[in-house]
């Protein structure tokens, strides 16, 4: 007998009922991260661990089965499903069975005005829920001391999403610091993401990598000026190829959405300060990480 899918409403209780779009996806060491934004609030999502599966298309409710909402909360939560009866968590319940793995699989997808994620991992996620910023907290393009920034995908000019972030920490003081997060949905890998600066070309620059541990960055220096860019570094699969321009990121398989760090500082003190834009653009000095 054929199986008939079941989708099942999660997490009423937490997810105010709304029309959420998928803001941002990060997929790192130390997990997964979605933020979806809907005309009230902001929802954060966190697997703490990598799911097996992360995956963008146009999925819907099955026509057969049933999608079942809790008593008396018709469609109280637009956003997440969990999916039962299904041919694929099978066939992952198995593979993870045959390699030794004991762990129950949940098959959960996340249903968005423009796009759906489907997620097959160990166990639920976090969720976290906040009022919605305000509109001037973001900004759809970035123009910096250089000059303004553009994100291709393999040639092609990809609109991202730029939010800044704190200047200052215990370990630097910046002028400008802004995340940029693009979203690649149903990119067709391996893919190229350029990540380019146009940079006046009566100014005289200097630029360099300056990569760290999990971190590939690149620096500009010009007077007493520095510019530096940063993303996670040393990931399975993806090669990043320091240009006079900027970076560019080549992912065998699809990222689904990339996250790039800007930041940059006039100097007063250059061997003492140097090192500041370095941290700033590292995301793993990003803050607002368990909040956005």
């Amino acid at each position: 007998m054929a199986l008939v899918e079941k989708w099942v409403c999660c997490m009423p209780e937490r997810i105010p009922s709304d029309v959420y779009e998928l803001v941002t996806m990060r997929r790192d060491r130390r997990g997964l991260t979605m933020v979806f934004e809907g005309l009230r609030k902001i929802i954060t999502v966190e697997f703490g661990f990598l799911p097996l599966s992360v995956r963008s298309g146009r999925f819907s409710p099955p026509t057969s089965g049933r999608t079942e909402e809790p008593a008396g909360q018709e469609r109280e939560n637009r956003l997440l499903y969990q999916v039962e009866n299904s041919a694929d968590l099978r066939r992952f319940q198995a593979e993870a069975a045959a390699a030794g793995h004991k762990e129950p699989l949940l098959y959960l997808v996340f249903l968005t005005s423009n796009d759906s994620i489907e997620v097959i991992a160990l166990g639920m996620p976090a969720v976290t829920v906040r009022p919605r910023q305000p509109e001037a907290a973001v900004q759809e393009t970035l123009s910096t001391p250089l000059g303004p920034v553009e994100i291709l995908a393999d040639g092609r000019p990809l609109p991202y999403r730029c939010t800044p972030l704190p200047l200052q920490s215990q370990r630097f003081r910046v002028d400008g610091r802004w995340r940029l997060d693009c979203l690649l949905p149903g990119t067709i890998a391996p893919v190229e993401v350029q990540c380019r600066i146009a940079v006046d070309p009566a100014q005289s620059v200097t630029c360099g990598a300056e990569t760290g541990e999990a971190l590939d960055l690149m620096s500009f220096t010009w007077n007493n000026n520095k510019l530096s860019i940063g993303t996670e570094g040393d990931l399975p699969g993806v090669t990043c190829h320091y240009e006079k321009t900027g970076m560019r990121l080549r992912f065998l398989s699809g990222p689904g959405a990339v996250s790039l760090y800007l930041a940059w500082l006039t100097m007063t003190e250059p061997e003492r300060e140097e090192i500041y834009p370095w941290f700033a653009a590292d995301p793993s000095f990003d803050e607002t990480r368990r909040r956005n």
